[in-house]
């Protein structure tokens, strides 16, 4: 009786545990089978571990068969009933799910893109959602809409972790994501796993971008945002006309990013333009072979607002007023246009609604922005940005009656940069009036003294000032204690190379105050510390960047301080000649440092690589003039997984064999500039770097074609590269070279060795944009002849050149496109030469 009563005990146990494993299955969902057995067996050990000290009890009740059986079936069957009503809810759940949440079926190959659209003509749209439906959500099949609103209350990282949580999250996460950076690009994968986005920015992928991937976008109907530009110090090689045209079905574009997009011209611009009316932003920085033609064509985009133009080479005054037609500009960048006059910035007055205008660098031949000017566009009450000035001290003359009108006529600005002004300390007084002030930048005004700087101080709310270059101003504890005022500052930038930068204890306590400081600049500083030195600085929580560059007094003690700074991404220590490789020990412990400056910091050798291969977080090192490393030292930074730049030029102790050990470092810029220990081996491992787009080989005096041949031939992403001096580079590798399909700049000047024929054979890169062939003496006239059939050139130097004449100068005439040319110290060119240069109406400089 007691065996017989145990076993019903067991049984009835058995049954509520067949139970509970049923209702699990339905209330978790798809977790539900794996939570399910993991519940059934703890019920089952426990019965044992509570009801059966004897196991042999155990033993006799299981050898009933029948009993044995009848428990077998009650398990199976509801295992039967819960999935029976998981197929059920899952044929409900996909007729329940929005339009929006489907995917749409991705053309495999790129010649069904047009079926595609004709399919999808109206834009996929998310489903609105009322709040008082939420509380029916089932939270486990979050519809895209729920989804989509609950992301955009999410910072990167926690979004990204969204995607963990399950599989349907998952799903829904990625279809309803609106904004995204890539840095792979795989156009079937994108729009087939994000076909929501409204905001893509392919600039870390972008020469991975071409034609056929470009078709691919036009399945993202309802992009808003594009970006397929690059940094200014880089090319976007691979955007031509031809992408832009097949950008048409995207309707409901507003913003596009085409910067450093140097193969896009006025034709491209005209068919953006046309399929594109309701754009309100456009981004063109750097696009060399755009005109005042299609300038114009942008002009026509009567709802453009933002308009970036900086180093547009060939924008004119004429460029400038074709855009007064557009009502509602808002923003215009012009800085580095320097083809633009007084005429032209005067015509900005009628852009009554600008509320930012950058004028850096502009013009250069004549002067462009004056005391005058400055009076003409004084009816601009709407700005709140203005940048003006620039190194060419002769093109911008304004002077302390120019900030004096800027203080008076536009009082509601917030970000005033004036750069390398000839203006004085009452000019700078004038600026106190403009209280709404955030951002001020003197930088390189060098009449300005400390006297100026004590009404600086009292603007309340400025968040960044910059001072440096400014060789009269002598930053002392007590200027920067005369500075403490100013307790929003997150950024401040003191010092320059003269002698009177000179700060104590003192002065680094009052430093320390401004708490919420994220960038600081204490350039060629000296400083004599009696207690903790640096160590205030540690109160600066929420300190990013610091730059030291050219201070004598920064040492390895100065490093233990800064190694405990936690925060920084990026450290400036150029010229801190004091530094030694026990001192890059400290900077181990920095795991968010991005960029790193060791420049002429000629202490540090291979034993500080060692320490710096241990950052993997750095994406920009430079190491110039470190005479001291060899290739031993670099092979240490093989395990920097980031690093995209690095520079090492004047380092003559490289060979470029340690680059062997590069194979997982994804570098993109590589300056090996005066490196004279580089030869052929270390050339052919720097070969297999295959990311490479920018490569300095200046000076490298030992390289020979062979190492040009066989090193860099595998270098398909190159766009520019300089061999500049490298005399024994010639014929040879002009036609490996010349196989180089995205190269578009090209430095090759002092290469004696080349002759006509090797220019002859670069003619087959068709996107070639800048050549210099500078002190090449054995080039003649049919050199020239050659390249005047490369139309794109915009940049051509062929100084001392001695065997080029007028007759070879005359081939340049077909070069509509270029902006630069110098012919200085070439013998034979005469008048006659230069006359035949007529049609070239866009040249911004000439030399001869």
């Amino acid at each position: 009786m007691e065996t017989e009563g145990s076993g019903n005990q067991l049984y009835f146990l058995y049954g509520v545990t067949a139970v509970l494993l049923s209702f699990t299955v339905v209330l978790v969902g798809d977790r539900g089978p794996g939570l399910a057995a993991i519940l059934f067996y703890v019920v089952f050990l426990s019965t044992i571990a509570v009801n059966f000290v004897d196991v042999t009890r155990l033993a006799g009740v299981l050898k009933e068969p029948i009993s044995y059986l009848v428990l077998q079936g009650v398990v199976l069957a509801c295992l039967g009933i819960c999935v029976a009503y998981k197929k059920s809810r899952s044929k409900q759940k996909k007729e329940d799910v929005a339009p929006s949440s489907r995917r749409t079926a991705v053309p495999r190959g790129v010649e069904d893109i047009e079926r595609a659209l004709k399919r999808s003509s109206t834009p996929v749209r998310r489903p609105m959602v009322e709040r008082s439906s939420l509380e029916d959500v089932n939270w486990c099949h979050l519809p895209d809409a729920v989804m989509g609103l609950i992301l955009k209350e999410m910072d990167d990282r926690v979004a990204g972790a969204v995607r963990l949580v399950c599989k349907d999250w998952n799903g829904s996460a990625t279809r309803s994501l609106d904004s995204l950076t890539p840095k792979e690009f795989h156009p079937f994968k994108l729009v087939e796993s994000f076909p929501c986005l409204h905001c893509l920015d392919l600039s870390n992928c972008i020469e991975d971008v071409d034609l056929d991937g470009i078709r691919y976008l036009q399945l993202l109907r309802n992009l808003r945002e594009l970006n397929l530009g690059r940094h200014h110090r880089l090319i976007a090689s691979t955007i031509t006309d031809d992408c832009i045209v097949q950008l048409n079905a995207l309707s409901r574009l507003h913003t596009v990013n085409l910067s450093q997009c140097v193969h896009v011209s006025d034709d491209g611009l005209a068919v953006l333009a046309k399929n594109h009316p309701n754009l309100t932003s456009v981004n063109i920085s750097g696009c060399v072979a755009v005109t005042e033609r299609g300038i114009a064509e942008l002009g026509r985009l009567k709802n453009l607002q933002h308009l970036e133009l900086p180093w547009c080479l060939k924008v004119t005054d004429q460029a400038i007023r074709s855009l007064a037609i557009v009502p509602r500009m808002k923003s215009l960048n012009l800085s580095g246009c320097q083809l633009i006059h007084e005429e032209g910035v005067m015509a900005l007055s009628s852009f009554v609604h600008l509320e930012s205008l950058n004028l850096l660098n502009t013009g250069y031949s004549k002067p462009c922005v004056t005391d005058a000017v400055l009076f003409q566009l004084s009816g601009l009450k709407n700005l709140t940005q203005l940048s003006v000035g620039g190194m060419q001290l002769q093109n911008t003359r304004v002077s302390d009656n120019g900030l004096a009108m800027i203080a008076a006529h536009h009082p509601k600005l917030r970000n005033l940069c004036l750069m390398w002004l000839d203006v004085s300390d009452v000019g700078v007084m004038s600026l106190v009036t403009l209280t709404e002030l955030r951002v001020l930048s003197l930088r390189g005004c060098a009449r300005v003294t400390r006297g100026a700087i004590r009404h600086v101080a009292t603007l309340p709310y400025l968040e960044d000032l910059n001072l440096l270059n400014m060789p009269l101003l002598d930053v002392t504890d007590d200027t920067v204690e005369e500075l403490q005022p100013l307790n929003n500052l997150s950024s401040l930038g003191l010092g320059d190379m003269h002698m009177g930068n000179l700060l104590t204890d003192n002065g680094m306590m009052n430093l320390a105050g401004f708490n919420n400081l994220k960038s600081l600049s204490l350039a060629f500083f000296q400083w004599h510390f009696a207690g903790s030195g640096m160590a205030p600085l540690l109160k600066l929580a929420n300190l990013k960047s610091i730059d030291l560059q050219g201070s004598s007094s920064v040492n390895d003690s100065t490093l233990s301080v800064i190694g405990l700074i936690k925060g920084i991404t990026s450290l400036q220590l150029s010229r801190c000649v004091r530094i030694t490789s026990l001192g890059m020990k400290h900077i181990v412990g920095l795991n968010d440092l991005e960029s790193l400056s060791l420049s002429h910091c000629h202490r540090i050798d291979d034993t500080g690589m060692q320490h710096l291969g241990k950052v993997p977080s750095l994406t920009t090192l430079v190491l110039s003039g470190c005479n001291a490393l060899t290739d031993a030292g670099l092979a240490c930074l093989g395990n920097l997984n980031k690093l995209r730049t690095l520079d090492i030029s004047s380092c003559e102790g490289i060979m470029g064999t340690g680059f062997e050990s590069f194979e997982n470092v994804p570098l993109n810029t590589l300056s090996l500039s005066g490196c004279i220990g580089v030869v052929d081996e270390g050339l052919q491992a720097v070969g297999k770097l295959l990311g490479l787009t920018k490569l300095d080989m200046c000076q490298c005096i030992n390289v020979t074609d062979k190492g040009v041949a066989e090193g860099l031939q595998n270098l398909a992403q190159l766009t520019g590269l300089d061999v500049s001096s490298c005399h024994k580079v010639g014929d040879v590798s002009m036609g490996v070279l010349s196989r180089l399909p995205r190269l578009t700049t090209f430095r090759l000047g002092g290469c004696i060795a080349t002759t006509d024929k090797g220019i002859a054979d670069l003619m087959n890169l068709s996107g070639l944009l800048t050549v210099h062939l500078d002190r090449c003496y054995n080039l003649t006239d049919m050199a020239l002849h050659s390249l005047g059939k490369c139309t794109r050139l915009t940049s051509l130097r062929l100084a001392r050149c001695p065997q080029i004449t007028d007759n070879g100068v005359a081939y340049l005439a077909t070069l509509n496109r270029l902006s630069i040319l110098s012919l200085a110290e070439c013998p034979s060119v005469t008048d006659a030469g230069l006359f035949a240069l007529a049609p070239l109406t866009a040249l911004v400089s000439l030399e001869y």
